[in-house]
């Protein structure tokens, strides 16, 4: 027993002296063997382990710490895509789905379900419903159907990878530059500094896959401050519900519902941009974050239809500032506005992410609204409607309400030719609409009379051939009457008297 100790400690040291040979020999060049944890964190790690309650939990946390670091330096997670594991190949699915995307930004919005035009990496998935269980918003982009998740809060022990990304090329336009970046966030706050914080962020590569110094964005809870860094106060909020990292440490979690960001590409109009979408656990793989996100592409200036007075404007969302300058009264400084007096409304605005001054301006119409009206003349029951309201552009639609109403119908000419089959009163409601989408809508009642009775009475109307003499009078006498026969070779002329005879 004593022999098989004495063997187990000589093979103890034995060991250790090979790994401590094998650390200080030289290779042939002359440059030492390579450290496989050189340049781990160790301060920043004991920083993490001291907060932990027991020694086994501080151990804990360091293995752990050691070997994520030597997993990412050489590279030994495997790549997961979307379907499944795969190689780090950059397919790009060439999906014919658009939606309401600008050219080069197919399925940025995820609007196809899938990830196609995009290269995804990570723990990530499309969701397509749910609330969110820490923060409590949707898992989708209100106003969109699919969004994309990028990373989660496994602890279970399966996790291998704790970098989740997502990224795609744009070649940028003057129609898609202005590139809207949509997001939400849930973090585990754990006191982390900021090198070492999970961390969220956007930035871009060129066509030599360098990175771009401007636009960029990143958000992360550090310590100090002891707050979310990268979004404007009173943005984030603690969640009512704790969670737990890879230690089951129960810590307080923020979140960030649905942000968005404006990010102006328009000085690389004409290049091809790949944006890079990154969402991190901490440094330590420990505690975790995870993000929804969604995206749109929009134009310099937006298509914007024109509006009524009492309607609303709204800029392009996602910029850090806005500033409105209606046709008279005061600058309004919100993202929205409740137009009020007729005229040009400027508006003024720099995308939240940018290169340098980007003020951008924009103008927008508010007109006023049409002026329903219109006059009626008629020949028995042939009406001619004619518009005295606002003219063209502004569309005009007729309906009808009586005993046998002609069927509605929209015109810009000037009048209207109407027949109605039936005598009676009826109304005609007259709708104007601009361009603006405003309406106005106006009523009349006419009266269609009815035709005249064309019977008449002959009061004998059997005689014989010679000496006959008939005489035809009108049921209804007024008017004009006209009587003719047929045939006319052997008949009367053609009578224009009341009654018309003896004939």
């Amino acid at each position: 027993m004593i022999m098989k100790k004495i063997n187990s400690i000589l093979l103890i040291l034995f060991l250790l002296f090979i790994s401590a040979k094998f650390y200080s020999q030289r290779t042939t060049n002359g440059s030492a063997v390579v450290d496989s944890l050189a340049g781990f964190n160790y301060l920043g790690a004991k920083e993490h382990a001291d907060e932990m309650k027991t020694e086994k939990e501080k151990l804990f946390f360091m293995n752990h710490a050691k070997r994520t670091y030597k997993i990412a330096k050489y590279n030994l997670y495997p790549q997961k895509s979307q379907n499944g594991y795969s190689s780090n190949a950059k397919g790009i699915d060439a999906s014919t789905y658009q939606g309401p995307q600008p050219a080069g930004c197919t399925n940025i919005d995820f609007e196809s379900g899938n990830t196609s035009g995009w290269t995804v990496f990570g723990d990530n998935s499309i969701v397509a419903a749910g609330t969110d269980p820490y923060g409590g918003f949707p898992k989708v982009y209100p106003g969109g159907n699919y969004s994309l998740k990028l990373n989660d809060n496994n602890t279970s022990g399966s996790k291998t990878t704790f970098s989740a990304s997502a990224t795609r090329v744009i070649p940028v336009t003057a129609s898609n530059s202005q590139f809207q970046l949509h997001f939400a966030f849930c973090i585990l706050n754990f006191p982390h500094p900021a090198n070492a914080a999970a961390i969220f962020k956007i930035y871009f590569l060129n066509a030599s896959n360098t990175t771009v110094s401007c636009p960029q964005f990143s958000c992360y809870y550090a310590t100090p401050p002891g707050t979310l860094v990268g979004m404007p106060a009173g943005v984030a909020q603690t969640s009512s519900v704790t969670g737990q990292n890879i230690g089951a440490q129960v810590y307080p979690v923020t979140y960030v519902p649905w942000q968005t960001v404006s990010m102006d590409l328009t000085p690389y109009i004409g290049q091809n941009l790949t944006a890079v979408i990154v969402c991190d656990w901490c440094l330590y793989n420990y505690d975790w974050g995870y993000c929804y996100i969604d995206a749109d592409c929009a134009p310099v200036t937006p298509t914007t239809a024109a509006v009524c007075p009492g309607g609303q404007l709204c800029g392009p969302s996602g910029m850090s500032g806005y500033t409105w300058t209606p046709p008279s009264g005061p600058v309004v400084t919100t993202s929205c506005i409740t137009t009020g007096p007729v005229g040009t409304y400027t508006l003024a605005y720099t995308p939240f992410a940018t290169c340098g001054p980007s003020i951008q301006t924009n103008t927008y119409q508010v007109l006023a609204k049409p002026i329903a009206a219109f006059t009626t003349t008629n020949s028995c029951n042939s009406f001619t409607i004619t518009n005295t309201g606002t003219g063209p552009p502004a569309v005009q639609s007729y309906s009808f309400a009586g005993p046998s109403p002609p069927a509605t119908f929209t015109t810009t000419s000037a009048t209207s030719p109407v027949t109605f089959l039936t005598a009676g009163n009826y109304t005609i409601t007259q709708t104007i609409t601009n361009s603006a989408g405003c309406s106005t809508t106006v009523q009349a009642v006419v009266v269609v009379p009815a035709g005249p009775n064309p019977a008449f009475t002959i009061p004998t109307p059997t005689q014989c051939l010679v000496g006959n003499s008939y005489v035809f009078t009108a049921v209804q006498p007024a008017t004009t009457h006209t009587y003719n026969f047929n045939p006319v070779v052997g008949s009367p002329p053609v009578g224009t008297t009341n009654p018309y005879g003896p004939v």
